[in-house]
Order: structure tokens, then sequence, then C-alpha cells
């Protein structure tokens, strides 16, 4: 069983806004018996491999969040969710699975927007193992693509057509939008991203409502 704790990270010592603070408390509301921990600075090693590091130097706070949210849950099992997440209904039935991470885009895997492990699964190592191998002067990647081409070569059946897949006890899920709704406020992204992240919700939800009542 995943164990129920949700992991989030929180670097850079920036106030939360409010928004992220009401996603937090949906999680509390969802999954009541839950223990919630944050990661930063004081209880995370940013200097664990070179992408992390340079991430941090930088202040790219979200790629940093990229892998280390797979090597906190690969070392400890439990939950990830971004700030920016709000969770609509408890991730229960969820814990019975090895590994569930869903999808961002009908195309590809995002694992800011929800995925749990139990701890030392071997898909959440070969993700977390993919980012290790980098060189120092690899360029940071969207992680929703780099992580879905890992997923390509860890399951090469894996069709990323925004279907529900198993995978032993390793699901892809079709449908996290009936547990979380993931904002995408993206406050670490250049100041043409809110347009862009406009796009992406409208084509989200086109997406969402198409399979809902299809």
């Amino acid at each position: 069983m995943i164990p129920k704790i949700i992991h989030y990270c929180w670097f850079g010592g920036g106030e939360k806004s409010d928004l992220m603070k009401s996603c937090i408390a949906s999680w509390k509301k969802y999954c009541p018996d839950y223990e919630i921990k944050e990661w930063n600075e004081s209880n995370f090693d940013y200097k664990f491999c070179l992408y992390a590091e340079k991430a941090y130097k930088k202040k790219k706070w979200a790629y940093l969040t990229d892998v280390a949210r797979l090597k906190i849950i690969y070392e400890n099992g439990g939950i990830y969710l971004d700030t920016d997440v709000e969770l609509i209904s408890s991730l229960d039935k969820l814990l019975e699975y090895d590994m569930w991470i869903g999808y961002g885009s009908p195309t590809e895997i995002n694992t800011g927007s929800g995925f749990g492990a139990v701890c030392g699964n071997d898909v959440v190592k070969q993700l977390m193992d993919s980012y290790l191998k980098l060189p120092e002067d690899s360029k940071f990647e969207f992680c929703t693509v780099k992580d879905t081409k890992t997923l390509k070569g860890i399951f090469p059946e894996f069709k990323g057509d925004s279907s529900r897949q198993l995978f032993g006890n390793n699901v892809i899920l079709g449908d996290i939008w009936r547990y979380v709704i993931h904002h995408y406020t993206n406050t670490w992204a250049p100041k043409t991203q809110p347009i862009k992240n406009m796009l992406v919700k409208f084509s989200l939800v086109k997406w969402i409502l198409k399979r809902k009542y299809k």
C-alpha cells in the first residue's frame, strides 16, 4: 500500500499565494488522516545531482522540483502534489497501486499534477535516474516532455493517448481529473506564460468534457 503522506516542495522561501494555501487546505479536507510534509532547502539535499544543483543555483524551482519529487517518493513512498493542485476527492482508492501517474495533457504525463508510489518503486527510480544521468551542460526540459519519453522507454506499449493503462500494479490514470484540479499557476515562468496557461487550461477542459460525456 502507498503510505498516507502527501509531499510537496517549496524551495526559495517565497510567500505562498492564497490559491496555494487553499489547495493545501483541500488536501486536508479530502485526505484528513494523511500526513502533509513540506520539502525545502532545510531538509532536502538539492546537490544530489547536477541537474538539481544547477536548477537551484539558477532559482529554477520548478525544474529542481521535477527531479526532487521523484527522489522524495522513491525514498519515502507516498503521494506528491504541486502546491497549485487542488484535491476534489479522496485519494484512498489509489493507495492500492504500486505506482500511479496521471496525464497533464491528452498525450503527456505530469508528475506535478499528482503521482504516488510505494517506497522503492522501480518505475519512479527509472524516471529519477534519467535526470541523474544528465550532464552538467544539459538544458532544462519540461518534465511532461522528458518524463513521457522516459516512460515510453520503460513501457514501449505505453500509448500516450489519455487512456487508462495498467502495467503490473503500476497504473497510468486516464481520469486524474476526477481527483485533482491543476491550476497551473507557473509562478516561475516568463511573463508571457499566463496566456499560454489559459490555452492549456482551455484545451484540458475540452478534453475532460469530451471524455466525461462521451
